[in-house]
């Protein structure tokens, strides 16, 4: 398979060791958020702010279905991507899905500084515990690959992704 899509919490590593994958592969690397504001013209924050997380959560669906995603490739969609059942199925057909699975305190020590309401359903939720214990089920389910962090660098972690890749690409 020629894509990687890497999923899981915001400030789990996605866009950073999604990067140094795409690196060390010689593929592209794509942000989906990106794709998001440079389709709108406007920082993913403010479309937030302007349109509220239910028509957020269309527009990334909208964006993870039409989007021409080019061979040789690693995607990092937004966190809340999961939420979406088509936006995933069609990732999942056409791309390794790799989940990291970073310790909360990890993902608290990345975010720190982002305004709450950046991160889709956290205010519903009420903590980022609460919040990875309702997207934790759904990161799994969409996963061929688990990597678990456990506070290393990005670069270890990319390694570990690597490694797994090699691995399952290369399973009978």
């Amino acid at each position: 398979m020629s894509r990687v899509t890497m999923i899981g919490m915001p400030g789990s590593g996605k866009s950073a060791v999604g990067r140094l994958v795409a690196e060390r592969l010689g593929w592209q690397f794509l942000d989906t958020d990106k794709v998001i504001e440079a389709r709108r013209g406007v920082l993913l924050q403010q479309l937030i702010d302007r349109v509220g997380e239910s028509a957020f959560l269309e527009i990334e669906e909208e964006t993870l279905v039409d989007v021409e995603f080019p061979d040789c490739c690693v995607i990092a969609p937004g966190g809340s991507a999961i939420y979406s059942e088509a936006g995933m199925q069609r990732l999942a057909s056409l791309s390794t899905v790799v989940f990291l699975d970073a310790p909360i305190a990890e993902v608290r020590e990345h975010i720190a500084g982002q305004a709450p309401r950046g991160i889709i359903g956290l205010t519903d939720a009420g903590s980022l515990e609460a919040l990875l214990a309702i997207r934790l089920p759904l990161y799994r389910h969409w996963a061929h690959l688990c990597i678990h962090c456990s506070e290393a660098t990005a670069e270890s972690e990319a390694d570990q992704v690597l490694a797994q890749l090699q691995a399952y690409w290369h399973k009978d």
